[in-house]
C-alpha cells in the first residue's frame, strides 16, 4: 500500500503540513517558508510526493521524492 502525499497548506491563519487523508497536522504554525521545508523533509523521508497550496486551496506546486528503483541497464 502506497503512502499519503504529504499537503502544506493554510488554514484558520496559519500555515499547516499533514498526510493526505488525515484531519490533524503534524506541524502548525511559523512562516509559509518554514512550513514548506517541514512538508518537504517529511515528504522527502516518506519517500512521497508534497503538495503545496495558496490559502485559497489551489495547488501551486508539487514535488516528487518517491523512490523509485532506477531503470534496467542495457547490459548488451
Amino acid at each position: 500500500m502506497a503512502k499519503p502525499s504529504v499537503e502544506t497548506y493554510y488554514e484558520e491563519g496559519q500555515w499547516r503540513s499533514r498526510r493526505q487523508g488525515t484531519d490533524t497536522p503534524f506541524a502548525v504554525g511559523g512562516s509559509r517558508a518554514e512550513q514548506q521545508q517541514r512538508g518537504r523533509q517529511a515528504a522527502q523521508r516518506d519517500g512521497v510526493e508534497h503538495i503545496i497550496k495558496n490559502p485559497d486551496g489551489v495547488i501551486v506546486q508539487r514535488n516528487s521524492y518517491q523512490h523509485e528503483p532506477l531503470p534496467p541497464q542495457n547490459t548488451r
